[in-house]
């Protein structure tokens, strides 16, 4: 009799186990390859490793474009800053000597305290683009408006450019 009542726990643990298991290896990652957002439309493409999908943000909304055959590669993150870290003055930074125009040999850590800083000071994001290779920002200030692109070891600046921001539905079906 407790042979069979072992081999029944025995089974039922067995099933639960099973069942735990599938139930992880479903949770895949969500790794975002490119990304566009503004303050009205947010499009991202993303894949789990195994198919490639673009999202409508805003609108709950996501297809499958294709099987995942190419490279993963993420979009360029940039690390997160305690706000009480010391950070530089915005103004300072355009006024030290620049790599090539509008251009500052600046770490991802840097470049994340500088645009803090600038945040701080009043600038807001109105919209962002983003790849494995840079996120390209906006920027706007009463009625002015700047672009910032980060690189992972620059950092490009763009002062009083007009308000015109590019399509975030343009920039994410590119190449998609």
């Amino acid at each position: 009799m407790k042979a069979k009542q072992l081999l029944i726990l025995f089974c039922s643990i067995l099933i639960l186990t099973s069942c735990k298991s599938k139930e992880v290896e479903d949770t895949s990652t969500k790794i975002v390859m490119k990304e566009a957002r503004t303050i009205e439309e947010h499009y991202a493409i993303y894949t789990d490793g195994k198919n490639i999908y673009y999202e409508d943000v805003k609108n709950n909304s996501t297809k499958v474009l294709r099987k995942c055959l190419e490279t993963i590669k993420e979009i360029l993150l940039l690390p997160e800053i305690d706000e009480n870290t010391d950070l530089p003055n915005p103004e300072d930074l355009i006024k030290q000597d620049e790599v090539t125009p509008f251009t500052y040999e600046m770490s991802l850590e840097s470049s994340a305290k500088y645009i803090l800083a600038l945040q701080k000071n009043g600038w807001s994001i109105v919209a962002e683009y983003a790849n494995y290779l840079y996120r390209d920002m906006y920027f706007k200030k009463d009625e002015r408006y700047m672009r910032v692109i980060v690189l992972e070891n620059k950092l490009k600046i763009f002062e009083e450019i007009g308000g015109e921001l590019p399509s975030p539905q343009l920039y994410i079906n590119e190449n998609k």
